[in-house]
């Protein structure tokens, strides 16, 4: 009976340990999505899209959907590229997305009609907006930490910066600092 409690307890301790190591992995990710659309702006089936860590060189690939449209999700964040190839249309090379914690990026691609073999290389620029989800948040890069004047060096006051958070009233308790 004593190594059945035993047995139970560990394995619900391993259940605890797995929920928080996916819980803690799930936390510095970001996706990417986008459409693919021809000059005339008529959606393209079928491309093929491919996301590439510039750091790592690990790259993920998929195919546009029905409505021209593509995700990734779960992207570990960094500078990524992405390359956009379909038949009959110029290869669309998009380079320095730079992809943060948590952030739904949207990058739309533009091809251009020609050989495959010609390739069209932009440095692109991701939509800070997030129109995907309803997640507030902001990176704040090390110089912005370093340059702001903060209280008794207080990390907490950095999370004032952020939009929809505010200072606790006066006769707040709590302990919460937001």
């Amino acid at each position: 009976m004593r190594q059945a409690l035993w047995l139970c307890r560990g394995v619900l301790l391993l259940g605890f340990i797995l929920a928080f190591v996916s819980i803690a992995q799930a936390q510095d990710t970001a996706s990417l999505r986008g459409t693919i659309t021809d000059q005339s702006g008529g959606v393209i089936v079928g491309a093929k899209v491919k996301l590439t860590n510039t750091q790592t060189n690990i790259s993920r690939t998929t195919t546009s959907s029905n409505d021209g449209g593509y995700l990734f999700t779960l992207v570990p964040v960094g500078t990524y590229a992405l390359t956009v190839t379909h038949a009959d249309f110029q290869t669309s090379i998009e380079a320095n997305i730079k992809l943060e914690l948590n952030q739904n990026g949207r990058l739309d691609v533009s091809m251009k009609l020609g050989s495959s073999s010609t390739t069209l290389e932009v440095t692109a620029v991701v939509a800070q907006v997030d129109t995907a989800s309803a997640v507030l948040g902001k990176v704040e890069d090390e110089r912005a930490i370093r340059d702001l004047p903060l209280l008794d060096r207080d990390t907490l006051q950095l999370g004032l910066l952020q939009a929809g958070v505010f200072a606790p009233d006066p006769d707040d308790t709590s302990g919460n600092p937001f």
